[in-house]
């Protein structure tokens, strides 16, 4: 018999809680200049955390969900560079404020993405190890 990955409800909770906060963030981007970029990457990570809520159903395509999380890891390391290097490089009179708060959001994005990229990896790698051992 194959059983969930995870029976810890904290930890659907807040798989959950990351599927809904990346999907609203994807939905807020529809009005920045640079929805693809940044629309795209929260969708990305909605997409991610939508995937091993209903792999915890479904058996299978634990490695491919381990490396998706690496590769969304990786994309938000350069997305941390490219805020990073957004805040400091702001520039003009007026404008620079709504620059520098742009860029410290966009800031905090990727590291939410750093964050949930790591945790669902971890998730998904414990839940393939406790698949192998009930299997053996």
């Amino acid at each position: 018999m194959i059983t969930a990955f995870t029976t810890d409800r904290i930890t659907l909770i807040v798989s959950e809680v990351l599927l809904v906060l990346f999907f609203t963030s994807a939905w807020l981007q529809l009005n920045d200049e640079d929805v693809i970029i940044w629309g795209g990457f929260y969708v990305a990570h909605a997409a991610l955390a939508g995937c091993v809520l209903v792999r915890r159903k479904l058996p299978g395509g634990g490695r491919a969900l381990v490396q998706s999380a690496l590769a969304m890891a990786v994309l938000s390391v350069l997305m941390i560079a490219v805020s990073t290097f957004k805040l400091y490089t702001a520039h003009g009179e007026g404008d620079r404020k709504s620059r520098k708060e742009a860029a410290s959001e966009e800031l905090m994005g990727s590291v939410l993405g750093l964050f949930a990229a790591g945790y669902f990896a971890a998730l998904t790698g414990k839940g393939m190890g406790k698949r192998l051992a009930e299997e053996s």
